[in-house]
C-alpha cells in the first residue's frame, strides 16, 4: 500500500494549482517521503488533499490547521520556509 500511495503523493504535491505550493510540497516530498511512516504517509495525502487557497493560508498563519490535520507532519513541512 505504501507504494501506490508514495506515487499519489508525488503526484498531488507537484500538480497544485500555486507555484508556491508546488514548490513548497515537492521538496519536502521529494526529500522526506522515504523517511515518513505510513501514518505519515497518510497524514501527508490528507494535507493534499486540502484546497490551495486552504493550503496557503495554512502556511501563512490566516487560518488555523483544522483538526483532521496532523500538526507535527504540517509543522515538519513549514519548518524549511520563512512564513
Amino acid at each position: 500500500m505504501s507504494d501506490i500511495l508514495k506515487k499519489e503523493i508525488k503526484f498531488r504535491g507537484s500538480r497544485r494549482g500555486i507555484k508556491e505550493l508546488d514548490l513548497i510540497m515537492s521538496q519536502f516530498i521529494d526529500t522526506q517521503i522515504d523517511t515518513l511512516s505510513d501514518q505519515e504517509l497518510t497524514f501527508l495525502r490528507d494535507v493534499l488533499l486540502e484546497t490551495d487557497l486552504d493550503l496557503l493560508a495554512y502556511f501563512q498563519n490566516e487560518k488555523p490547521l483544522p483538526n483532521h490535520l496532523d500538526e507535527n507532519l504540517f509543522n515538519k513541512i513549514k519548518a524549511g520556509y520563512n512564513f
